[in-house]
């Protein structure tokens, strides 16, 4: 019998949210701070950098590298630009001052980006023996700070000046070119075809006044993003000439504009880490499902060997997890437990009274009562009557709900059907002759009784020891009797009385001498029947060794007495018929008896 249980133990299921690869996060340097910004709810969460070396050297661009997980910022980027090293918590540390493998001065260092398709870092760099215009592509040793120059920017026309901000999408170079002239150029140029000098694809020009307040560029999902008098502006790379709208307004204490250092950031549980739950209280014998299985890989500090687990101790529970090639650090889990008296307390119970039995079928016209004796703030049967007693006159799938406070439990399900019957005399009338089982009798080994052919109509035989086979066979002595159900009408069977014997057991022996002397010992020739017998003499005689008949009776006793005299002692001659009574076989048997003085 199967019950459903609505609610019987509290689960609770900690929902964390989804490995969140490619969120729409921007990362900037507001003063001594590294702060991430989601452009989809304004949120923003904030780290203090480690010293104050980017504050006080002047960020000039920043990049992420989701291979290492970290951000690199160039400072102090006219003369001896440094390129420093800052952990996704603010850490930082210094890669070293940015030089040239071939020994050229460097005289500034405007935008880096970092491609994931090649894994290398890519910067703009000008030379103190030229222009200063950044003109020329590098990339940048990311342990060393050792630039190579690949290509130089070919600057014949005004839109492929300068190259003042840098980002990647897609292994596309997205190129910035600004000035306080004003004008303001966004271009595009494949790494892969990259020529010396190169001339990347027009995809954005403005000259509008306000282009000289945009220092810096990001790229996200195929969205460029541009800051602005604290506003952030996006365009989709898809469609050019691109057309940029507003996204959102930077509501971040202390932001300085025009903001020199923007990234892209692409995990949301840099806002919320794992397990980020309201500590919580369980009933003693309740447990908590801590659903971990959307990270790649989370280690739980006391050293439970699975991401997800259930807790029903008491405690303090933190980890780490891995999302891409970051690790977060867990938020802490406190966990009490309390003695309450809970849902599956009272459903262990109630759950024999959540039976209500098995489906049923009745006749028409007829009605049946269920009844659940049970304490409830209410009881809704499913044909939706209330109350602890449903009747029925009608067919239907017959359940109930059982609330109490904020408990809701299910009975079992039952068919009631109601159908057209005949009345009882008449099924009693045609079941006559399989009521009577007829005499008493006697068998060897075991009967089976066949009441198949009743199949069709009879809705059940209770056999005298609960069986309920249409075919029983009895292997020992036993009272036999039965009832029959059809419809609301039962049937009595009369009673049988019927002796199994093992008949294999039974034997017969006969003595060879016989000493009648009055001593009381061996006085006496008869039969001696072993085992399991019944058996009736048939016929029984003496005769001597002439062939006169001295003894004819079937109560098989001889005392070697003819005629009133005993016999002489001699060898003399008997035959003996017997019949078994559980088969009627009759069986002969004839032999000698020495009588002995």
């Amino acid at each position: 019998m199967k019950f459903k249980l609505l609610t019987v133990v509290i689960l609770c299921l900690v929902q964390l949210l989804a490995f969140s690869q490619n969120a729409e996060i921007v990362t900037l340097i507001s003063g001594d701070s590294l702060v991430y910004y989601s452009t989809k709810d304004n949120n923003y969460v904030s780290y203090a950098l480690s010293n104050s070396n980017i504050q006080n050297e002047v960020a000039r661009s920043m990049e992420y590298n989701p291979d290492s997980c970290e951000f690199y910022v160039i400072t102090s980027f006219r003369y001896k630009p440094n390129i420093y090293r800052i952990s996704k918590t603010g850490n930082v540390s210094l890669i070293g001052q940015l030089t040239m493998n071939d020994g050229r001065s460097l005289y500034s260092c405007e935008a880096i980006a970092y491609n994931e398709e090649d894994k290398k870092l890519y910067g703009s760099v000008s030379f103190s023996d030229l222009d200063y215009y950044t003109e020329s592509l590098v990339t940048i040793d990311i342990q060393t700070a050792i630039c190579t120059e690949i290509a130089i920017l070919n600057s014949s026309t005004p839109a492929d000046d300068d190259m003042d901000f840098l980002a990647f999408n897609n292994g596309n170079l997205i190129i910035g070119d600004g000035d306080n002239t004003p004008f303001y150029y966004i271009l595009s140029q494949d790494i892969t075809s990259l020529q010396n000098p190169f001339t990347p694809d027009q995809l954005y020009y403005t000259n509008a006044v306000t282009a000289s307040n945009q220092q810096e560029l990001a790229v996200i999902n195929g969205y460029v993003y541009v800051e602005r008098n604290k506003v952030l502006y996006t365009a989709n790379l898809a469609s050019t000439p691109l057309t940029f709208v507003q996204d959102a307004t930077l509501s971040i204490p202390n932001l300085l504009s025009p903001v020199r250092a923007l990234a892209s950031f692409p995990y949301l549980e840099i806002f919320t880490p794992p397990l980020a739950n309201s500590d919580t209280t369980l009933c003693s014998g309740d447990s908590l499902l801590v659903g971990l299985n959307n990270y790649t890989n989370f280690i739980w500090d006391d050293g439970f060997p699975s991401k997800s687990r259930w807790i029903s101790t008491a405690g303090q529970y933190t980890g780490t997890a891995q999302i891409g090639n970051c690790i977060f650090y867990s938020d802490t889990l406190k966990i009490d437990t309390t003695i309450c008296i809970t849902c599956n307390n009272r459903f262990q119970a109630l759950i024999d009274s959540l039976d209500i039995g098995s489906d049923t079928v009745l006749c028409e016209n007829d009605t049946i009562y269920y009844t659940l004796n049970i304490t409830a703030d209410s009881i809704i049967w499913s044909n939706g009557r209330r109350g602890k007693s449903v009747g029925l006159t009608t067919t239907e799938n017959l359940s109930a709900l059982i609330y109490r406070d904020s408990c809701t439990f299910s009975t079992n399900s039952i068919l009631v059907e109601f159908i057209k019957c005949n009345r009882c005399s008449d099924y009693k009338k045609s079941l006559a002759p399989n009521l009577d089982l007829g005499e008493d009798f006697t068998q060897c080994n075991s009967i089976t009784l066949d009441y198949n052919q009743l199949q069709p109509y009879v809705d059940r035989i209770n056999w005298f020891d609960g069986d309920t086979s249409r075919t029983k066979t009895v292997n020992e002595s036993s009272q036999i009797y039965f009832s029959i159900e059809i419809d609301t009408c039962t049937f009595f069977s009369d009673t049988l009385n019927l002796t199994i014997l093992n008949c294999d057991s039974c034997k017969v022996e006969f003595p060879n001498a016989v000493t009648p002397n009055y001593d009381n010992l061996n006085d006496v020739f008869r039969p001696v029947f072993i085992g399991d017998c019944e058996y009736e003499i048939t016929g029984f005689q003496v005769f001597n060794r002439w062939g006169e008949k001295l003894y004819d009776d079937t109560s098989a006793q001889w005392n070697g007495i003819f005629k009133g005299v005993p016999v002489q002692q001699d060898v003399y001659i008997y035959t003996i018929s017997y019949k078994y009574l559980f088969d009627n076989s009759v069986h002969y048997y004839s032999g000698n008896i020495h009588i002995i003085y």
